[in-house]
């Protein structure tokens, strides 16, 4: 049941972003080809990035947690509470995107910094997508019950 699979969330999730630092930067790698003076350039941009970027990969792991101890109880004020901070999670993620795109278009050039965001969109997209497909859909749990009742 993928409820079940959220007790163990938290481990989960740590192993993938611990994971997904390392080969996310190796994937960057091989899909930028940057020569040694963009190397140099973007690095300590894209480590900047990262670092902040964790605070708010650390908030969703969170919101994920708060989402999974609640689900089989979840209230109106409850639902509102995880919505908005999950909007208010996504709204920063693209604040910080946005701001570090004008940095990484003066490290390298726009056109480098608009690939590199295609790349990092694509990253981001996948683990969410990965992530999403294990968090059940509100009342998922309750609808599988009652139709085991009606079998």
């Amino acid at each position: 049941m993928k409820l079940a699979a959220q007790a163990n969330a938290d481990e989960e999730l740590q192993l993938v972003r611990d994971q997904w630092g390392v080969d996310k930067k190796q994937l960057i790698m091989q899909y930028m080809k940057f020569n040694e003076a963009e190397s140099k350039a973007f690095w300590p941009v894209y480590d900047a990035y990262m670092k902040q970027h964790k605070t708010l990969v650390d908030s969703r792991i969170k919101m994920i947690k708060d989402y999974a101890k609640n689900y089989t109880k979840l209230t109106d004020a409850k639902a509102i509470e995880l919505t908005n901070k999950v909007l208010d999670n996504d709204m920063a993620i693209s604040k910080l995107q946005k701001d570090y795109f004008t940095k990484f278009s003066k490290a390298v050039t726009p056109l480098r910094a608009s690939q590199y965001m295609q790349v990092e969109y694509y990253l981001q997209n996948t683990i969410k997508s990965m992530i999403q497909d294990e968090i059940p859909f509100i009342g998922e749990l309750e609808k599988a019950k009652k139709d085991l009742k009606n079998q």
